[in-house]
C-alpha cells in the first residue's frame, strides 16, 4: 500500500529564537550567512528578528545589537524562495 508523502514545511527559528543564546547580538552579516544557508537547504520559512518578537527590545527582554529592520533586510537580500517569518510582540 502506497501512502501519500505529507507536505512537510520547515520553519527555522535559528536567527530569531537563537538570538536569546547570543544576548540578541546577531549581526546583519551573520543573519545574511545563516539565511543563505537555510535558503540553500530548502527551508520553507526563516524566522528573523528579536527572539521575543518584533518591537520587543526592552530592559526586560534585552536590547539587540541591531534593529529588527536591519536584520530583516539582511535576510531578504539572500532569500529568494523561502518565506521570511517574524514573531509579533503586542
Amino acid at each position: 500500500m502506497n501512502r501519500p508523502v505529507p507536505d512537510i514545511r520547515i520553519v527555522d527559528t535559528t536567527v530569531r529564537d537563537g538570538s536569546h543564546a547570543v544576548a540578541h547580538r546577531f549581526t546583519p552579516p551573520q543573519v545574511r550567512h545563516v539565511s543563505e544557508l537555510l535558503e540553500s537547504a530548502g527551508v520553507w520559512a526563516i524566522a528573523v528578528g528579536h527572539g521575543d518578537g518584533l518591537g520587543a527590545a526592552s530592559r526586560q527582554y534585552g536590547f539587540p545589537a541591531y534593529p529588527d529592520e536591519e536584520l530583516l533586510r539582511a535576510a531578504s537580500e539572500v532569500v529568494h524562495h523561502a518565506l521570511i517569518a517574524v514573531a509579533l510582540s503586542v
